[in-house]
């Protein structure tokens, strides 16, 4: 059988984004499951798939929709129930096949330990081992994620050195005291490649668009979280207008896998994450997040909600006050099948898994 990869238009020169593997170039399709707003579509559950394509679609089953907007191009769309006749990329129908229900997944809690004076929550600053550290340890979290650079809104970059720096003391502390795997937040192939050895997780929120990045990825064995983001923490925020949002957001990640698996990084070590805050306004983060099962495409899914500024603009509170809108996600996230929840607070969040779980089992 042959096997074709996605026609993405204009994404690199010309009209293809790598080569035919075998056969020939043929319609280019890209599918996840279907928005909130298409699940009761024709009959309900069961699930269906949305397909964005840049050539009409002619197949028994598959259902035309309007057109979306993405990148100011129109492409058709449509929902199906069924993925395995269309010119999808191998490798992600086998991912959309093997999605799992909601029901089964266990949603794990990530700590957030940032070694920075700057980040955007004071109570997650950490520049040496201190009793908050402690705390969170004693807290048992599933995974906890250390991170030398704040990437909140505007934030400048940091130098390599100054990163390793700040990371250092606590990851030696908490390796040497604690068994709970290690993530590391960065976006700079140095400082990735100086812990690649004492790391569990290598949580890029670039979306490894750095190939050395993916280089370090394949060769070090560790779990990848892809984040989606355009541009930069300096420049994220003027670049949140989508034609389509969710369409365009999940075209990117799975761009992004196929370039992953294609450079040797195995699927079952890959980790999505749709960017919540990332080049998104609150009502683009509200939109990913009332249609986060789209987002389950196969790949573990890992969300970051915690405390961030769509909270406050929708309740009204400061960063110290936005736990209550925290924890109020944490509980819908794991509802829906989220796999990992990347928190301030790892008790308090992880009571609210532990009750929505306890909900979901008959």
């Amino acid at each position: 059988m042959a096997v074709t990869v996605m026609w993405l238009p204009g994404r690199i020169g010309q009209d293809k984004y790598t080569q035919v593997i075998s056969g020939s170039m043929s319609t280019g399709v890209f599918a996840f499951p279907a928005r909130n707003i298409n699940r009761a579509f024709q009959g309900g559950y069961p699930e269906k798939f949305e397909l964005i394509s840049v050539e009409e679609i002619h197949e028994s089953g598959v259902v035309p929709l309007e057109p979306v907007n993405i990148s100011g191009r129109l492409y058709f769309h449509y929902i199906s129930t069924e993925i395995s006749n269309l010119n999808l990329d191998a490798r992600m129908g086998a991912l959309l096949a093997e999605s799992r229900p909601a029901s089964t997944v266990h949603t794990r809690i990530m700590a957030i330990i940032n070694t920075t004076p700057d980040s955007f929550y004071p109570g997650s600053r950490h520049s040496v081992p201190d009793r908050a550290v402690d705390s969170i340890l004693d807290r048992k979290p599933d995974i906890v994620d250390i991170g030398g650079e704040s990437t909140r809104p505007g934030s400048a970059p940091v130098s390599t050195e100054e990163e390793i720096e700040r990371i250092k003391p606590v990851l030696d502390y908490i390796t040497s005291t604690s068994s709970i795997p290690v993530s590391l937040d960065t976006r700079h192939p140095d400082v990735a490649s100086y812990f690649r050895d004492r790391i569990s997780m290598l949580n890029d929120i670039s979306g490894f668009s750095d190939q050395r990045m993916i280089q370090i990825a394949a060769e070090g064995k560790m779990q990848c979280v892809v984040m989606h983001m355009r541009g930069t923490p300096t420049t994220m925020q003027s670049m949140t207008h989508y034609g389509d949002l969710v369409a365009e957001t999940i075209k990117e990640i799975q761009e992004r896998v196929i370039r992953m698996m294609d450079s040797g990084v195995e699927p079952n070590r890959i980790v999505v994450d749709p960017g919540i805050g990332f080049a998104k306004d609150t009502a683009g983060n509200l939109d990913i997040l009332r249609n986060i099962r789209s987002y389950r495409f196969g790949l573990p899914l890992l969300v970051g909600v915690s405390r961030k500024a769509f909270i406050g603009n929708i309740t009204g509170r400061d960063v110290q006050e936005r736990l209550s809108g925290t924890i109020a996600l944490t509980a819908y996230l794991a509802g829906e099948g989220v796999d990992i929840v990347r928190v301030h607070d790892p008790a308090e969040n992880s009571d609210a898994v532990k009750i929505i779980e306890a909900l979901k089992n008959q």
